[in-house]
């Protein structure tokens, strides 16, 4: 009833019904990105189509810029161009080819396109290369790794209780995802709750970086 009142109540003040839906839009989503934190970053895809384009144009003029091969090759993957992403990365592999980030890209595109033994390769690659690269999310992806051509063993077991360890809900509601996609339903519920509850467990600040993720464990968990 309070949005429906603020809505009149633009609506009559500035005189455009559409304008006035479009107002509490842009207030709310403000909101939401300085002290709430459940909706994604609408700006992201923006901003990361305006860098893909800038480092296009770096790579033609100098095509030994490993670096940005290497981020140009990870946007690609988050954006979950894999195929585009693997092109990037593997030149960027050949020009940097100890370069830890590069190897854990490589491995999440290839799983996602189903290559898995150069996925499980490539992701151990980083993990010998840097421990704790990206606090531990390679490990999540060989979770993935043994969920789809073994089970859940003692493997798995070894790498869920990594991942616990970080006490990261955005890495206990991913790790749902993956049980769930694979069929360990049980598992999958039990990694939303640990979400929630790593959320929170989580300091003020880390509240809000990460109530997205408690928001969608806890929508995952009551389907």
């Amino acid at each position: 009833m309070k949005y429906f009142f603020i809505y009149m109540l633009l609506g009559n003040f500035l005189r455009n019904p559409l304008l006035a839906i479009l107002l509490i839009v842009f207030i709310y989503v403000f909101i939401d990105r300085q002290y709430i934190g459940i909706l994604p970053d609408i700006f992201k895809p923006f901003k990361r189509r305006g860098r893909i384009s800038a480092l296009r144009n770096e790579v033609e003029i100098n095509p030994y810029q490993g670096h940005a091969f290497y981020e140009l090759g990870a946007l690609f993957v988050e954006k979950g161009n894999m195929k585009q992403g693997i092109i990037y990365l593997e030149k960027a592999r050949e020009l940097m080819s100890d370069y830890p980030d590069i190897h854990y890209y490589l491995g999440v595109a290839y799983l996602k396109i189903g290559s898995l033994e150069k996925a499980k390769d490539a992701l151990e690659r980083a993990l010998e290369l840097k421990p704790k690269i990206k606090y531990g999310a390679p490990y999540i992806y060989l979770v993935e790794y043994l969920l789809k051509v073994e089970s859940y063993n003692e493997k798995a077991e070894e790498y869920v209780e990594k991942i616990r360890n970080y006490g990261s809900p955005e890495f206990s509601y991913k790790l749902g995802v993956v049980f769930n996609e694979t069929g360990y339903k049980d598992e999958a519920k039990e990694m939303y709750r640990e979400a929630v509850t790593h959320y929170r467990n989580c300091a003020g600040f880390y509240k809000k970086q990460n109530r997205y993720w408690a928001f969608r464990a806890k929508i995952r968990g009551m389907v």
